[in-house]
């Protein structure tokens, strides 16, 4: 028995979405004001909520920037498809967030007490191998599969595309389909009410087909993409070193630069119209207000600051905004030193 089986072997678990409901209801709430990561993923959870649940986008945070509208405060907003380190503020995500269970109960944590994350709900962390187990789809992927009971989403055939593309789950789910099929399972993607079904089983587009949609969402994709904003699929709001990027300060308040935005704008349109969804006029583009923050490093090649436990503990100590488990021998975080930023 392989190693990924033996991880998976009694892991037969199903995902409870009274509970979900029960704990997180601030997710069935209609108008609700949300600041997004500014990736497919983002946009399509985007999409999703202001479609069916008439959120409105009100800023982007890559890890490095967050930028917000000056009428909202990121306190007031749920963080989509970005996981936050604080008990008071309403996030959901996808990624790998609890390095060790071990050190997070030890240490009475509870930053994401109020983030919504498919990894959390199964107790996972990402130690003794355990990052091998880490949810392997997008966070679009989980909010269809959690909201669907409640609302009547409704997905064109068309989004089969969008839904291989985001987050590069077209590679994730050939490299890895036993932990992936373990999630579908999980998710009850393989039940017939679940409106993913249609795409992961019951589909009826021949595997050369599908291969043709990709390769043209592909060349679509990369025709809004140039030197300037980068590829057509991000939002680029900070530069490597974490300085804003492609926005422009008025007034004392930001916005985004035109090419950089009509850029995005025709991707967001395109998946809106695989899906079916409207891309409706709530995105906050201007009149903006600007946050930096500290974006770090734990382990990795040629890192001398490895992802070990007594490095994990110090992070805890730092005023945390944000982290996420992205390799097993790696981990990415954010700090800020404004300590009225959620306040």
């Amino acid at each position: 028995m392989s190693k990924i089986q033996e991880l998976l072997k009694n892991r037969t678990d199903i995902i409870d979405l009274d509970y979900v409901e029960q704990n997180y209801p601030w997710l069935y709430e209609k108008n609700i004001n949300c600041i997004i990561s500014p990736d497919s993923d983002g946009f399509m959870c985007a999409l999703l909520m202001s479609h069916y649940l008439d959120w409105n986008i009100k800023g982007f945070y890559d890890g490095k920037v967050m930028l917000y509208s000056s009428d909202v405060k990121p306190r007031d907003c749920v963080f989509l498809d970005m996981e936050i380190f604080n008990k008071n503020i309403r996030s959901v995500g996808q990624h790998c967030i609890i390095p060790y269970n071990k050190i997070y109960t030890e240490l009475s944590l509870d930053g994401f007490d109020s983030c919504l994350s498919p990894g959390c709900l199964r107790g996972y962390d990402a130690h003794d191998g355990n990052f091998r187990l880490k949810f392997p789809l997008a966070t679009i992927h989980f909010l269809i599969s959690v909201l669907h009971r409640r609302f009547p989403i409704k997905i064109n055939k068309t989004a089969i595309s969008s839904l291989l593309f985001v987050d590069g789950c077209f590679n994730v789910i050939f490299s890895y389909p036993e932990n992936c099929l373990n999630w579908f399972k999980y998710l009850k993607i393989d039940e017939h009410d679940n409106p993913l079904n249609t795409f992961f089983f019951k589909g009826d587009l021949p595997l050369g087909d599908v291969m043709k949609m990709m390769d043209n969402y592909f060349k679509i994709r990369d025709s809004f993409g140039n030197k300037e904003v980068g590829r057509g699929d991000h939002l680029v709001i900070s530069d490597r070193n974490g300085e804003l990027l492609n926005c422009t300060q008025d007034n004392g308040l930001y916005k985004i630069n035109e090419n950089n935005k009509n850029s995005i704008k025709q991707f967001i349109q395109m998946n809106a119209e695989n899906f079916g969804w409207l891309f409706k006029d709530n995105w906050s583009w201007e009149n903006l207000k600007f946050e930096k923050l500290q974006k770090k490093i734990l382990g990795g090649e040629g890192n001398k600051k490895t992802f070990c436990q007594r490095n994990v503990r110090e992070v805890y100590t730092e005023n945390l905004v944000s982290n996420a488990v992205t390799a097993s021998n790696r981990m990415e975080y954010s700090t800020t030193t404004n300590e009225n930023l959620f306040s």
